[in-house]
């Protein structure tokens, strides 16, 4: 067992280092071991192949996300709509993002998995129709667009500010990401445009 403590983390580490050295594509389990200073059973010993490593690292990082924001216990009004999803909760959830950045960055990243951000967006999709299940009063304004257009629109200021924060290397702190969300729930496209000064 405490091998395996040692050798997972090194495993791990080595693959991000090679997902932006090389990308995904093109490196091979060779490349993890050397990295990681592990011969390639040892390897084998945990993973199929570097796919099966980043599905199931990948599907860690997704678990746990699903986990913070659906246990979300923190005092909120789940019945007005700015208030929907919590701060709390898209708060804890970008903290454990800035913990695991090194990961998250690697799999988002040209050379990752093109994938990964739309798991991360199905997680939030999927809370929004829970949330909706829940509620009593709330529903999902389809009479200009369509229900999929609506969906998309919900989500979107979310993902995009997420995406920027992880694209730009994590800089702002989880507290200060969590604020831009939620003051960006309730502005529309044209509260961004001024008239110069």
């Amino acid at each position: 067992m405490q091998r395996q403590t040692k050798t997972l983390p090194k495993i791990k580490r080595a693959f991000i280092e090679l997902i932006y050295a090389k990308g995904m594509d093109s490196l091979t389990v060779s490349d993890i071991a050397r990295v990681a200073k592990i011969n390639r059973g040892t390897f084998y010993l945990h993973y199929i192949d570097k796919y099966d490593l980043m599905e199931k690292l990948e599907s860690q990082a997704i678990a746990e996300l699903e986990d913070i924001l659906n246990h979300d216990e923190a005092p909120h009004d789940q019945e007005d709509p700015v208030d929907f999803i919590s701060y709390t909760a898209i708060y804890k959830a970008l903290v454990y993002v800035k913990k695991e950045f090194d990961l998250v960055a690697a799999l988002a990243s040209e050379g990752g998995d093109p994938l990964f951000l739309d798991r991360i967006k199905e997680i939030i999709g999927q809370l929004v129709s829970n949330k909706l299940n829940q509620t009593q009063t709330l529903t999902l304004a389809t009479h200009q667009f369509p229900e999929d257009y609506v969906r998309e629109l919900l989500l979107a200021g979310t993902i995009s500010i997420i995406e920027r924060w992880i694209h730009k290397g994590g800089r702002e702190d989880p507290e200060t990401v969590a604020r831009m969300i939620e003051q960006s729930k309730s502005l529309a496209p044209t509260d961004y445009i001024q008239v110069k000064n």
